[in-house]
């Protein structure tokens, strides 16, 4: 994440999600990614702009807001519009906080008419060493979607290694996976 000026971060999660966010002003990021999925087309392919502000910024609390602002365009289709807007609190210091979050997602300029929650934390466990977890609950749907992965930090490097889990009737857990560069 990059929320000071000057800060900036590259990543990619899954082998197939590239984004990227700058520091461009004192409390401002501006981030943007996209999929890059062999054998798609390129209008097949998510593209997504991630504005955020820092409304708090203390030692042990931190509260933003910020917006996912999404497309694709499917060639010989109409474009599809997509994302979320949201607020996020997160109290502790960074070796072990606890945050909370809402959002409120639209498609095609719909919006939500109740927020997806989220409840997220992070354990520094050594110096090199901390467990994340973000998990999440989608309103209209029973499907809680749930993380934990172990992230390794090095000078400007950090990588995840984890598993995901979608719950519900259909439930499933998959791999995670994921590495960011600091600028």
């Amino acid at each position: 994440r990059a929320d000071r000026r000057g800060d900036a971060y590259a990543a990619n999660h899954m082998l197939f999600l590239f984004d990227a966010s700058a520091g461009i002003g004192r409390n401002l990021s501006l981030g943007g990614g996209a999929t890059l999925v062999p054998g798609l087309d390129l209008g097949d392919n998510l593209f997504y702009a991630l504005p955020k502000i820092g409304v708090v910024q203390t030692e042990r609390v931190n509260v933003a807001a910020g917006a996912l602002v999404g497309g694709v365009a499917p060639e010989n289709e109409s474009p599809i519009s997509f994302g979320i807007a949201y607020a996020v609190a997160t109290f502790g210091p960074p070796t072990r906080s606890m945050s909370l979050g809402a959002g409120w997602g639209y498609v095609n300029g719909d919006w939500a008419t109740r927020p997806a929650l989220m409840l997220g934390g992070e354990l520094r466990v050594a110096d090199r060493l901390a467990f994340v977890t973000e998990n999440y609950s989608v309103p209209g749907t029973d499907v809680p979607l749930l993380s934990l992965v172990a992230r390794i930090y090095g000078e400007r490097m950090s990588g995840d290694v984890g598993v995901g889990f979608v719950g519900g009737s259909e439930a499933a857990a998959f791999p995670l996976l994921g590495l960011a560069i600091r600028f």
